[in-house]
Parts: structure tokens; C-alpha cells; sequence
């Protein structure tokens, strides 16, 4: 090979990886950006994820707070029975209350109040009545034990305080409190109250049923002619005078949840205007 020939081939072999250099520049050049434009991509795209989990988010806080609640048509049966659990509540003059927002001691107060009203057999000696009865009310419409029996305020009328005095497994229930709440043994003339449900629904997400209320008031001893758990109100106006007929006094939602052994439980009790 000529000294020529040996010199192009230097050139040409220097010339070539110059090329190869320049390619290889170029593609590691692209790749690079191709690279960092994937990385912004990606950034980009968890920046969207997030903003997409955060819709999510804000749509599920969104949906609890816009429950569809599916409306229950109640038979007749049903309704009595609904008006009357419900009016256990209002007669015993429960104060409403979010879901574990009612204090013990008138959890308590309910209890003494409800057998008052229902199971007079169970007071003794016309005076007292035994715990146990006190708590097995509790739990039975509320789901709650009671964690300590003690005394507790049965009203107060301005400065005029009256209590449920417990002492050695029984309640006393005071004789000379001139507004103890005691139809049984101390009418005030003050008037009873009873509830009936207006509207009832259920709340799959949650498993619990929404009871719209109207409570009403009337007085037991006027000459009021109807059936307070059974009729509606249109019933009564056609054999009632206007002045007899039972008038709302207060309306409410009742939030109610079905147990595994079938009854029913009060969660909360939302005053309404």
C-alpha cells in the first residue's frame, strides 16, 4: 500500500469517527431531552393523579353530604307503630340531640320517665322504681348502658330544681316537686306530647332510616275525640272542634338504626323548624 493510499485511509478512518462522534452526540443529545420531556411528563402526570384523588375526595365528602335517602310508603300498621316508638321520646321530653351527643344523666332521666309513663306496675310503693328497669330502658331505645347509676335533675323551672334522687339500687321519684314530669302521680295540667312520622326514609349508604316528625301537644283531660297514634290530623278535624284538636308544637328528624335481633334504636334527634 502506497504512502498515499495509507494517508487517505488515516483521513478516511478519522473522518469516520468524527461522524460516529457527531451521531453519537446527537442521539445521547436527543435521548437526554427525550428523557427530562418524560420526566416533566410523569411530574405532570402525579400532578394530575393528585388533583384527580383530590375530585375524588371532595365528590365522596360531597356525596355524604347529598345522601340519597329512598323514600318508604309506611302501611297503616307500620305507621302506628313507628308514631308510637317515636312518642316515647317526645311524652318523656328527650331534648334533641346529635348522634352521641345525649349526656347520661338524661339518658337516665328517660328511663326513670318512660316507666313512669308505661309500667307503673314497676314503681314501688307509689315512690321508687329499681334501676335494673331504669337501664334495661336505656339500652333498649338507645342501645346504651348506662355506665354509673347516680342522682340525677328530673326539672328545672327557674330557680326551682327537682331531682331523681338513686340511693341502694332504686330511684326515688320526689312527692311534694310542684312540676315534676309524673302524669302517673302528679298531673301538672301541663300538656302531653306525642309524635307522628310525616315522612320515612332509608339510608342505604349508612344503613339507617331518616324519620321526619311532627310532634304535637294537647291536653289528655279536654274533650278531644280521636286516636293520636292511628289517625292523622284531617281525621281528626271532622269530629273535632278546631280549640280540641292536638296543635305541633316542635318538628324533628330521628335518625333510627334496625339491630340484628330486629328492634330498633335511637341514634339522634335533630330539632327542625
Amino acid at each position: 500500500m502506497s504512502d498515499f493510499e495509507s494517508k487517505n485511509m488515516i483521513v478516511n478512518e478519522g473522518m469516520l469517527m468524527k461522524k460516529i462522534y457527531i451521531i453519537t452526540l446527537f442521539v445521547l443529545i436527543v435521548l437526554v431531552g427525550g428523557c427530562n420531556k418524560n420526566s416533566n411528563l410523569n411530574e405532570s402526570s402525579i400532578g394530575d393523579q393528585k388533583t384527580t384523588e383530590s375530585l375524588i375526595t371532595e365528590e365522596k365528602i360531597s356525596d355524604e353530604s347529598n345522601i340519597i335517602l329512598e323514600d318508604i310508603n309506611l302501611d297503616q300498621k307500620t305507621w302506628k307503630t313507628l308514631n308510637i316508638f317515636f312518642s316515647n321520646f317526645s311524652e318523656a321530653d328527650v331534648p334533641f340531640f346529635e348522634k352521641d351527643g345525649l349526656k347520661e344523666d338524661e339518658m337516665i332521666a328517660f328511663g326513670i320517665r318512660h316507666n313512669i309513663l308505661n309500667n307503673p306496675k314497676r314503681i314501688v310503693n307509689d315512690e321508687k322504681i329499681s334501676s335494673k328497669y331504669v337501664e334495661d330502658s336505656c339500652e333498649k331505645y338507645f342501645g346504651k348502658r348506662i355506665s354509673q347509676n347516680k342522682t340525677v335533675k328530673a326539672y328545672e323551672v327557674d330557680s326551682d330544681v327537682g331531682y331523681y334522687e338513686y340511693n341502694s339500687g332504686y330511684y326515688f321519684i320526689g312527692e311534694n316537686e310542684q312540676y315534676q314530669i309524673d302524669p302517673y302521680r302528679h298531673p301538672t295540667g301541663e300538656t302531653d306530647k306525642f309524635s307522628q312520622v310525616t315522612k320515612f326514609q332509608y339510608n342505604k349508604e349508612q344503613n339507617v332510616y331518616k324519620a321526619s316528625i311532627n310532634i304535637y301537644s294537647f291536653y289528655p283531660d279536654s274533650d278531644f275525640n280521636g286516636e293520636i297514634y292511628d289517625e292523622k290530623p284531617k281525621e281528626w278535624e271532622l269530629r273535632n272542634e278546631p280549640e280540641y284538636i292536638p296543635t305541633v308544637c316542635d318538628k324533628a328528624i330521628e335518625t333510627i338504626e334496625r339491630l340484628d335481633d330486629g328492634r330498633y334504636i335511637l341514634i339522634d334527634y335533630m330539632h327542625t323548624k
